[in-house]
Order: structure tokens, then sequence, then C-alpha cells
């Protein structure tokens, strides 16, 4: 059985390959073996290689991002723009692939969950046929309640299992008592928990130099993840 899981998020810029980087790193600072993709990338490869070096993977890049276009816009108009067509049979081989050479896959979405894919298949269509569960990224500040519990009950409209929430601070300046009742809402309403809050960082909104010092860039996701709910997660992994 694949074992792994989904990275999806509440909207475009919250904070997915931040998420999931957190994520790779911190497994495989605790020994496990995480491999980690995104099928569908737009505007440029940085989000693939913070990916590969957090998760400190050789993969071939082709496998960890089949798709990538120089658009940044969703998959099914980037592919269009290119004369390209996305063959999501071709990505699923590919998950199944990378999945038997790690002992976990974390794979990223793209955009928020209800993104097309294609004319005919969105993000969350896609992901219910793969059969992992997600963890969801959502920001702190104002306007994330709304955008989470929508992407919570689509998930759950889907038959996908939610792990819970990996809340993502995008703005240094978001109010402390708006972020914790945002929280608070967000699980209850939602009937989730969080994992954890990732603190903002510079480095995450600029990447690309960290990216020319991995140690720079491991160091920084590991002390990001650091108060995350790693029992939970490791426990959700295995099963």
């Amino acid at each position: 059985m694949m074992k792994g899981l989904f990275v999806l998020g509440t909207d475009t810029e919250v904070g997915k390959t931040v998420g999931t980087s957190v994520l790779a790193a911190g497994l495989c600072a605790r020994g496990h073996d995480a491999g980690v993709m995104k099928p569908f990338a737009s505007g440029g490869d940085e989000d693939r290689r913070m990916l590969m070096a957090a998760a400190r993977v050789d993969d071939d890049p082709a496998l960890v991002t089949p798709y990538l276009f120089a658009n940044p816009v969703s998959p099914h108009l980037a592919a269009e723009r290119e004369n390209r067509t996305i063959d999501l049979g071709h990505v699923r081989q590919t998950i199944e692939s990378l999945a038997s050479k790690h002992d976990f896959l974390l794979i990223e979405g793209v955009g928020g969950v209800m993104v097309p894919l294609t004319r005919e298949t969105f993000l969350l269509e896609f992901v219910a046929g793969i059969g992992l569960p997600v963890i969801l990224v959502a920001r702190t500040g104002v306007g994330t309640i709304n955008h989470s519990l929508l992407s919570i009950e689509a998930i759950r409209r889907s038959g996908i299992p939610l792990l819970g929430i990996v809340f993502n601070r995008t703005n240094p300046d978001t109010d402390p008592d708006v972020e914790r009742d945002n929280i608070r809402v967000i699980t209850e309403k939602g009937q989730t928990e969080s994992l954890g809050v990732i603190p903002y960082s510079d480095l995450f909104l600029n990447p690309e130099s960290a990216l020319q010092d991995y140690s720079v860039l491991r160091d920084a996701l590991l002390h990001a993840g650091q108060n995350l709910e790693w029992d939970k997660i490791e426990c959700a992994l295995r099963y």
C-alpha cells in the first residue's frame, strides 16, 4: 500500500511548498525516507528545488514534477498556452513509481483545492482517485476562515481523509488575537485539528538565496517545524 499524503492549500500563495518542505525536512531529521513530489508547477522550478533540498533526495526532477509550465496560471490553462496535454494517467504512474522508492511520499498540490488540472478534472477529483489523506495548509490572517472552511467542506465531500491543518503565518504583522481566534474558529467549526503554526520567515518568501546554500534552508525549515504535532503526523503516515 502506498504511504504518504497530499499537502493541499486553501488558495494559491498560502505556503504549500513551505509546508511540504517543513514536513519533508522534519521527517528526514527523524530518520524517515520521505520522497517529495509536485506534479504540477507553474512559473518556475524553485518550488521543486526547495522540496528536493528539504527532503535530501536526488530523484529525477522530471519525476518530481512531471508538468512544469512557464506561465503562473492554473495547469489547464498553462498547458493550453504551451500546446501541451496533461495526461493524468501518467501522473498516477509517476506517483506510484516515486512512492515505491521511499518510505513516504509527500505530494504538494497546486493552487486551491478546486483548481482545474484539465478542462474535465479538478484537483480534488484527482486526489480522491489516488487514495491518500490530506493535510491542508492555511493562512493565519484575515480571510482565512472563509477559505479554510470552504476547503474543508470540499475535501470532506470528496471522501478524502483530512488529517488536520498546518497554519502558515504569511504576514509578520498578523494580530496575535486575530490569529488565535481564526485557528479556533476553523478547527472548531471545521471539526478538525491544528497540526501547528509555521512562523513567518523572509527566507521562505525569497528562497532563491537559500537554495544556494542548502544547509541554511534546511536549518530554517527544521526551525519552522519545531512546534508541529510530529507524533500525529508520523502516526498518520504509517497507516
